[in-house]
């Protein structure tokens, strides 16, 4: 079946499409603690820059002190991200979310104690460490309790638990770090992380829905890590993820800078337009997820990087005709329209992975790609600030759209790659396999529904 008239319906139905429910009762709370999580984490890397000010008067630390603590929470995470993932396809998933949360309260609690750079540095360390387990433990019960055409919806509510968990951590740990001290800022934090905590032991510990490869819960690292990159899907998807982030890494570091040089915006004015473009993201990953869940029901073959394509397409020909526009006017509603693509992008793509690792591997391919990922994370800032010195921040953001470009290319290829590796999936092997029959999809999404 041809994507284009199914995407005509599902664009005139996109309000249905988000009122529509996920899978119901204890998956639901399961589902909504982990975003919990998901939001709880990016609180505390936004409050730490919302109370950096705070730290810096407070205590005496430098701004370098204060980037430093927060490389060290994203390095430190990185390198424990391999080792959660072995966990989380080998132990009990809830019960380790449980304790990646009672040290991530502890850690808050020692944020908040500390009155030296070295007490903080190490707590900063800690919570890094537990950050890292969010990840690989959702991929792994995503993968086990949700359907495959509610994947997508799924992951779009994570990430945008993530948008909401930084906007809270900017507006409410900063006002309450404002008026009662920087100390509190992390101490109410820790509060909710007690709240999750108590419903944590209300959740249950669904079947693990593994293929018929077993033995791959105990592979090693090592060896998991080469299965996993020789899913010809996965590794096209993880790098075309990757070269998606770097123009929102662009807008994330330096929107502010361009909109004041190329419009001449103010103090006050060019932060609120970057309230819009993020609500247009956040909008975005919302409907993203829907459509994408909705062509798969509509059985139309890769629809989910059908997903992917038509947001990296339509969001390079929005922000191109932005970027060359002279006026403000014309260009903001097409940079809103753009990040809403960009956001649009993320939810088929994690789901995806989802639906083409076998799911014994989920957790360890979540933290592989994580660690992959990082270095573009860490990259993209670098890349436009020297580019910017040089070229200028207008001709910058107008070339950072060639990565997007190349995005798109690398999902040209998942579309002919996709169907084979979704069902060596299913049968857990990553070698060559014919397309799904319609049957064969039904009955596993069919055992999948049961589990929710």
């Amino acid at each position: 079946m041809s994507p284009f008239p199914v995407l005509r319906r599902t664009a005139a139905r996109a309000i249905d499409a988000v009122r529509h429910h996920g899978p119901p009762g204890r998956t639901r709370l399961l589902l909504g603690l982990l975003g919990a999580v998901f939001g709880l984490q990016a609180a505390d890397m936004s409050t730490l820059g919302a109370t950096a000010p705070l730290l810096e008067a407070g205590l005496g630390f430098s701004h370098a002190q204060i980037g430093a603590l927060a490389s060290t929470s994203a390095v430190v995470g990185v390198l424990a991200t391999l080792p959660v993932g072995v966990l989380a396809d080998r132990v009990n998933r809830v019960g380790l979310l449980r304790i990646v949360v009672v040290l991530w309260t502890v850690g808050m609690v020692w944020v908040g104690l500390s009155s030296t750079f070295a007490m903080m540095l190490m707590a900063r360390a800690m919570l890094g460490a537990v950050a890292a387990a969010a990840g690989p433990i959702a991929a792994s019960l995503v993968g086990d309790v949700v359907a495959t055409e509610e994947r997508g919806h799924v992951f779009g509510r994570l990430l945008l638990a993530q948008l909401i968990g930084t906007t809270v951590g900017v507006t409410v740990s900063g006002e309450i770090g404002g008026l009662i001290g920087w100390r509190w800022a992390y101490w109410w934090l820790a509060a909710v992380g007690l709240v999750i905590v108590a419903l944590l032991g209300k959740a249950t510990e669904p079947r693990r829905r593994s293929s018929s490869d077993d033995s791959s819960a105990r592979m090693p690292i090592w060896r998991a890590a080469g299965r996993v990159l020789r899913i010809k899907t996965n590794l096209v998807l993880i790098v075309a993820s990757a070269f998606g982030y770097y123009f929102f890494a662009g807008v994330a570091t330096f929107g502010l800078s361009y909109l004041r040089t190329a419009f001449g915006i103010g103090q006050v004015a060019a932060p609120a337009i970057l309230v819009v473009l993020g609500l247009a993201g956040a909008a975005g990953v919302l409907v993203g997820g829907r459509v994408a869940d909705r062509l798969v029901r509509k059985k139309v073959r890769a629809g989910r990087v059908w997903a992917v394509l038509g947001a990296f397409g339509g969001a390079v020909v929005f922000l191109v005709t932005a970027l060359v526009a002279s006026t403000l006017w014309v260009t903001l509603p097409l940079l809103v329209a753009g990040a809403a693509l960009l956001g649009a992008a993320n939810p088929p793509l994690d789901a995806a992975r989802i639906d083409i690792v076998p799911r014994p591997l989920l957790g360890r391919a979540e933290a592989i790609r994580s660690v992959l990922r990082s270095g573009a994370d860490a990259s993209a800032p670098v890349t436009f600030g020297l580019l910017a010195g040089s070229l200028g921040m207008g001709h910058t953001f107008l070339l950072m759209t060639a990565p997007l470009v190349v995005a798109f290319g690398l999902g040209a290829i998942a579309l002919h790659t996709y169907p084979d590796d979704v069902a060596a999936a299913e049968s857990g092997s990553t070698s060559k396999r014919a397309s799904p029959r319609a049957n064969h999809s039904a009955d596993a999404d069919a055992s999948l529904r049961s589990a929710s």
